[in-house]
């Protein structure tokens, strides 16, 4: 993992007001099996990787994990590390998750095995994870120009 500082730019300009639930406590931790997460996303944001040789194009990498966590590192960071070597902007969406407990893997079995039960509070954050992706858009779309990328 590239250690270097990366700009992050909020999605929203009042992080409270655009929570679900202020009292998460975002972390970044290593499951078992040494799979690095980020999990109980509170503040939107995207993490910008510059290209080295700007060819004009900017993509924005949205992590997957089963609406539990963002698998940060294999479907972020080192996507977005991958896209700047080959002169495209990347820009990581961190976008907001259901919140989690201490053992991911139990919740993310049990929302598997229960999906239909948990349909109310899908949808609600399905409407968070649009939101946070539509403004994601138009950050990207205004960071381009300073960035060189276009």
């Amino acid at each position: 993992m590239n250690k270097t500082t990366r700009e992050v730019i909020p999605l929203w300009p009042d992080d409270a007001a655009r929570s679900q639930d202020t009292g998460l406590i975002e972390e970044e931790m290593t499951l078992p099996g040494g799979l690095p997460i980020i999990r109980n996303v509170t503040r939107p944001s995207l993490t910008v990787y510059p290209a080295e040789k700007p060819n004009g194009t900017a993509v924005i990498v949205a992590p997957g994990g089963a609406w539990h966590f963002l698998a940060i590192e294999h479907e972020g960071r080192q996507v977005a590390e991958w896209l700047a070597q080959r002169g495209i902007t990347a820009f990581i969406l961190k976008y907001r998750l259901l919140r989690t407990g201490s053992d991911i893997q139990k919740e993310v079995n049990d929302f598997i095995a229960n999906r239909g039960s948990k349909q109310a509070e899908m949808s609600a954050l399905e409407t968070l994870t649009l939101a946070d992706a539509q403004q994601s858009h138009a950050h990207r779309a205004s960071a381009r120009h300073r960035l060189g990328s276009g």
